[in-house]
C-alpha cells in the first residue's frame, strides 16, 4: 500500500544567529507559529564559534540546508549511499 508523503520535519525547525555571530537561537514551528525551542538545557540560545558573516543577524529554516529525497521517486534503493555520503 502506497502512503502519502508527509511534510518535511526539518521545515518545522529553524535557527537565528545574532548580529555578532556569537550566539544562535533555535526555533520550532507549533500550530503555524515560530516559538523558541528550549527543550535542550532549558534554553533556546547557544554560544557558537562565530558563524560566517553571511549568516549573522539572519534566520534559517533547516529544510533549506538539507536536500529532501523520496525513496520511491528518487530510487532510494540505488541512490541511498549518495544521499548520505
Amino acid at each position: 500500500m502506497l502512503k502519502i508523503k508527509g511534510p518535511n520535519p526539518l521545515s518545522y525547525l529553524g535557527v537565528t544567529f545574532s548580529d555578532t555571530g556569537q550566539t544562535a537561537t533555535l526555533w520550532e514551528k507549533v500550530h503555524g507559529e515560530w516559538m523558541q525551542y528550549s527543550e535542550i538545557n532549558g534554553s533556546a540560545s547557544y554560544q557558537t564559534s562565530a558563524v560566517g558573516q553571511q549568516y549573522r543577524g539572519r534566520g534559517f529554516n533547516f529544510a533549506q540546508w538539507c536536500p529532501e529525497y523520496d525513496w520511491l521517486t528518487n530510487d532510494g534503493y540505488n541512490n541511498f549511499a549518495s544521499w548520505i555520503g
